[in-house]
């Protein structure tokens, strides 16, 4: 290699190696501003298991909140028979059917309720708990110490074991922990739901039953306290379980003016894990019907975790503002929103001239002219790769007709284009008609960049087919889609334009790497298999 081509392009590899260091090291910028979330697609399923002429379901849906947040939800196509009931402390989503003709409601006949939704976990921060001596409540929180809704003999029984306890003059913080305490430790877990005053009789019960006793001693002993109800979203749970997820119930008790969590099954006191997420915060006004056996509805939860890259841009941006002017002179973050996308995009074409050079210099595979196969890469990223490959396919056979037909006529250049360019739109106008009305390829689009591609390319098309044939272009059709398809696939690298995007400077070592390509004067490796004989004698 040439001194005059190796020194430069040295530099120009290890100049953007250089500059990321400095970054990572000396600036303490992350590689790339990417935080790994919890993403998790939810589903449920609702359905009436009675017959009955009049049917009423009442379910809790997912809330934003302060551990959840809801990316996207929906029901199914019932949801124009469906009430929805917001609170602060949930969502109640309400379904209610009627036979007009007085005939039994069949159940049989009838399709689930289908709720989905797209939630991203969220983890909250939670202060040490203070010792809380307060006096006073608003209403709104006054509520949550209200026994209006226990028996007499439930709350014999419960004050019973307040006694017990033993709370004398403790803080209403000390109060919570002791309750917490004889629970987790003398509350016996059981799968079965026990009526409230037996499982407090017999120191047994479920997650549910534990909840309950919790809230109701919370409130004897003037601590404002709800029963949540709520998922917890194991990753480790077996893909074969019938009801993938079953609801959970916790509690939270209002300390020190805020809410803190107790769970008292998983003994969590003033904090919680992240998977677990609330469906419901007031689950004393609903509960009881998921728990009772001969509830008229059954209401299954599958969920499945995603792992999805969330980029925190705007927060990049202000560390790469602070961290000096030498970064802040080849950052694209403080850009406009709009052109930031599109410099994601355009900073990767490089990339499939490097890609390019490899396997027209290195490997030998001949393509359709010198930039082709990048735009064909492009267009395939703006109108997805089925449906690019298909209409490349009908823009192939398309280039033939014009071969035989256009040619025929003697047109001059510029009429012959703009014939090719409105018969191209035209066969997109069909295509795209086609595939929506058979619900074919759904959600492509195509845009303008495209149609100027594929225009450009049977204009090239038809000129090679005259001058070199229809095998050699044939040959070089299928090396262009080949380097097309490796270069869209490159090109869908998680995270690679956010790497380019966030060190541009990493265009120098590409021009440093064109630079040893384009100095290489060797065979290339076609050549090296097509002449095997010749090497061998």
């Amino acid at each position: 290699m040439r001194k005059v081509i190796y020194i430069p392009a040295l530099i120009l590899i290890v100049l953007p190696i250089l500059s990321i260091l400095y970054k990572i090291y000396f600036a303490r910028l992350s590689f790339i501003p990417v935080s790994l979330d919890d993403i998790w697609n939810i589903e449920i399923l609702i359905s009436p298991k009675q017959e009955s002429k009049y049917i009423q379901l009442n379910f809790p849906i997912l809330k934003n909140s302060e551990d959840l947040e809801v990316i996207q939800s929906n029901f199914d196509n019932r949801s124009m028979n469906l009430d929805l009931e917001r609170k602060s402390y949930g969502n109640l989503a309400k379904w209610e059917a009627e036979n007009d003709e007085g005939e039994t409601y069949d159940v049989l006949q009838q399709k689930p309720i289908i709720y989905n939704a797209k939630i991203k976990l969220l983890e909250i921060e939670y202060p040490v708990i203070e010792k809380d001596n307060s006096l006073n409540y608003s209403a709104k929180i006054n509520k949550y110490l209200s026994l209006s809704q226990y028996t007499k003999e439930e709350l014999l029984e419960a004050n019973r074991l307040i006694k017990a306890l033993s709370f004398d003059e403790k803080d209403k913080t000390d109060k919570s922990k002791d309750i917490y305490y004889f629970i987790n430790e003398e509350i016996l877990n059981t799968l079965k739901s026990l009526p409230l005053q037996e499982s407090m009789l017999l120191s047994r019960g479920s997650n549910y039953n534990k909840s309950r006793i919790y809230t109701l001693l919370s409130r004897l002993a003037g601590v404002p306290t709800r029963t949540i109800m709520g998922l917890y979203l194991d990753p480790n749970q077996t893909e074969d379980v019938e009801d993938k997820f079953k609801i959970q119930y916790w509690n939270e008790v209002y300390l020190n003016n805020r809410w803190f969590p107790v769970l008292s099954t998983t003994e969590y006191f003033g904090t919680k894990p992240s998977n677990f997420i609330s469906l419901y915060k007031n689950a004393d006004r609903i509960s009881s019907s998921f728990e009772d056996v001969n509830a008229n509805f059954s209401y299954r939860i599958y969920a499945k975790q995603v792992q999805a890259n969330s980029y925190n841009f705007k927060e990049y941006a202000k560390e790469v503002k602070e961290s000096g002017s030498f970064i802040n002179l080849i950052s694209l973050y403080g850009l406009p929103i709009n052109q930031q996308s599109l410099y994601r995009m355009i900073l990767l074409l490089p990339l499939g001239g490097l890609m390019l050079s490899v396997f027209r210099n290195i490997i030998g595979i001949p393509t359709f002219g010198i930039f082709t196969p990048i735009l064909l890469t492009l267009f395939f990223f703006e109108s997805g790769l089925i449906f690019g490959l298909i209409f490349f396919t009908l823009i192939v056979a398309f280039g033939f007709f014009e071969r035989y037909i256009l040619d025929k006529l003697y047109l001059l250049a510029v009429p012959r284009m703009s014939i090719i360019l409105t018969l191209t739109i035209l066969s997109l106008v069909l295509f795209s008609t086609f595939t929506n009305n058979f619900q074919l390829l759904s959600g492509i689009g195509v845009n303008l960049f495209p149609i100027v591609i594929t225009t450009v390319f049977i204009e090239r098309f038809s000129v090679m087919l005259i001058e070199e044939g229809s095998l050699n272009t044939i040959i070089a059709v299928s090396g262009t889609l080949f380097v097309s398809i490796i270069t869209f696939g490159l090109f869908l690298i998680p995270n690679l334009s956010i790497v380019f995007f966030t060190h541009p400077e990493l265009l120098l070592l590409i021009v440093g790497l064109l630079l040893i390509l384009g100095d290489y004067k060797g065979y290339r490796l076609s050549e090296l298999i097509r002449f095997n004989d010749l090497v061998k004698v």
